[in-house]
């Protein structure tokens, strides 16, 4: 926001006149040199600095009024160095000599020499007390020198500065004053073309970021695209692979199934092949100790039936000799068994 009073206007026009005339006013008085102020610091490159400010308003509401040096653009306007300003709303930063702060709407501000009298005067002397008039040699000693009156205040010198200046001086002030403002609308034209570039430039330079983003995006997708295909590719081939590998086990299992019965099957035979086998080998035992037993009784009838026979031979032989001409004594016995025996 910019505020300039009416009497920071006079006093500016006021030194302009003054200054080619012989008389000039006197700079601001510092408390000390920058170069000898152990806090001075420099301003980063691109911010503007405001010199001699002073802080206005109070609460969460400050504001800084200042000399201007650097260029600000103000809603399209360029403001110039030694424009006296007020800042917006102080947001960030310390209110402080050398320190930077940033106002509500995001412009910043570099703090120089912070002034230490009030800027904005009350009195109706529209000349600071501290802009004192000096005496110099005047450029030419064709042209009469103005001589101030001890007694008269800064409007009557102005006035009878004016009235003494000669029509050739009132020109060559407003050629001055109009190549001045032509050089400084001229210089803040340049800036604000820079500006304006820069901002093209910064504008063209985020498309170009959008772009890219937008061409990225657009390779993001593509690779997304690719990894699903090949992750459906894969995911067919291993679909296919557990399909052969089912019909693999399911194979085995039937020819597992088929070598089990098989097996089954020939354990069978095998066991009715010994049952029988066994049968057979009973049947044959069975069938010798039929013969054997058979034979023993046979035996054992003829056994008794010589012996019955040998009785009644003797019975009816007492001297013991037998139809053969042997005595009984001698006669070879079988026993049951059909075995040999001496035993009568």
């Amino acid at each position: 926001m910019l505020k300039h009073g009416r009497k920071t206007m006079e006093r500016r026009e006021t030194a302009r006149m003054l200054s080619s005339d012989g008389f000039a006013l006197r700079p601001r008085p510092r408390k000390k040199k920058l170069e000898q102020n152990p806090n001075f610091k420099q301003a980063p490159r691109g911010v503007p600095t405001l010199n001699y400010w002073a802080e206005v308003g109070g609460g969460v509401h400050k504001t800084i009024q200042g000399e201007l040096f650097g260029c600000v653009v103000v809603d399209g306007d360029a403001i110039d160095t030694g424009e006296r300003i007020e800042t917006g709303v102080i947001v960030k930063g310390d209110i402080t000599e050398f320190s930077e702060v940033v106002t509500n709407s995001g412009s910043r501000y570099w703090l120089g020499e912070k002034d230490e009298e009030d800027d904005d005067d009350d009195d109706e002397d529209p000349t600071p007390k501290t802009q004192k008039k000096v005496r110099i040699p005047a450029p030419d000693k064709s042209t009469p020198r103005f001589v101030k009156p001890k007694h008269e205040d800064d409007e009557d010198d102005l006035k009878v500065k004016e009235k003494h200046m000669t029509e050739e001086e009132k020109e060559k002030k407003k050629a001055e004053a109009y190549a001045i403002n032509e050089r400084l609308k001229e210089k803040a034209a340049a800036e604000l073309k820079k500006v304006k570039e820069s901002s093209r430039r910064k504008l063209m330079e985020k498309e170009g970021v959008v772009e890219k983003e937008k061409l990225s995006e657009e390779e993001k997708d593509k690779r997304r695209k690719a990894k699903a295909e090949a992750k459906a590719k894969q995911d067919a081939m291993l679909e296919k692979q557990m399909i052969a590998l089912e019909k693999i086990k399911e194979k085995n299992a039937k020819r597992k199934e088929k070598d089990t019965q098989k097996k089954a099957e020939q354990d069978a035979v095998r066991e009715r092949r010994e049952r029988a086998f066994q049968d057979k080998f009973q049947e044959k035992q069975k069938h010798a100790q039929e013969e054997k037993t058979k034979a023993a009784k046979q035996a054992k009838a003829k056994l008794e039936a010589d012996r019955k026979h040998r009785r009644a031979s003797m019975a009816s032989d007492p001297g013991g000799i037998d139809s053969s001409g042997s005595q009984n004594s001698d006669k070879e016995w079988v026993d049951v068994e059909g075995n040999p025996s001496n035993k009568v």
